[in-house]
């Protein structure tokens, strides 16, 4: 119990990020003209379905949109989240994978 309460505060704040990136996401579908679908959030992760012509214009929404979340952490210092981003065909049909590490700012 002590070990998934400790782990509350962090899984919570993450989940908090996802669902302001989700805000971002809509906005930026509507800046940009996209057609994308938000599908489900499950803790850190967001799913969309979108077109295949719109596959590049997504991952970049994705690093512009999560990749800008600040998570204070101490005064004058912010946690940027990584993005990881897995692109599909078909429902568990992996086509290939890119990757950004946190970084503290």
């Amino acid at each position: 119990m002590q070990r998934q309460a400790g782990n509350m505060p962090i899984q919570s704040t993450v989940a908090d990020c996802a669902q302001l990136a989700m805000h971002l996401m809509v906005q930026y579908r509507q800046q940009h003209g996209l057609h994308f679908r938000l599908i489900n959030q499950i803790h850190d992760a967001i799913m969309i379905e979108t077109p295949e012509e719109e596959v590049e214009q997504c991952k970049q929404m994705y690093s512009e949109t999560m990749g800008s979340i600040d998570i204070p952490i101490r005064p004058g210092e912010n946690l940027r989240l990584g993005v990881d981003i897995d692109v599909m065909t078909r429902w568990g049909e992996k086509v290939k994978k890119a990757k950004t590490v946190p970084t503290v700012q």
